[in-house]
């Protein structure tokens, strides 16, 4: 909370798989939608060379979390 709208609720600032940083947008189940300023800002960030994804719960945004850090 705080932060500018859209904004995704992770940001892990390291280069792998040819990306810049990871941004996560974290949901607690699958009935939570994702909203158009944080797609928009998802989309954004891919075409500047970041990996942005929307994670459902904890055990999806550790598997992406463990995933982008082992290259």
């Amino acid at each position: 909370e705080g932060m500018k709208k859209g904004v995704s609720d992770l940001c892990l600032p390291v280069a792998r798989h040819d990306y810049h940083g990871l941004y996560i947008e974290l949901k607690r189940d699958d009935k939570a939608e994702i909203q158009p300023e944080q797609v928009e800002f998802l989309d954004f960030l891919q075409e500047q060379g970041y990996y942005g994804t929307k994670c459902v719960g904890y055990d999806d945004a550790v598997k992406t979390i463990e995933w982008y850090v082992k290259g």
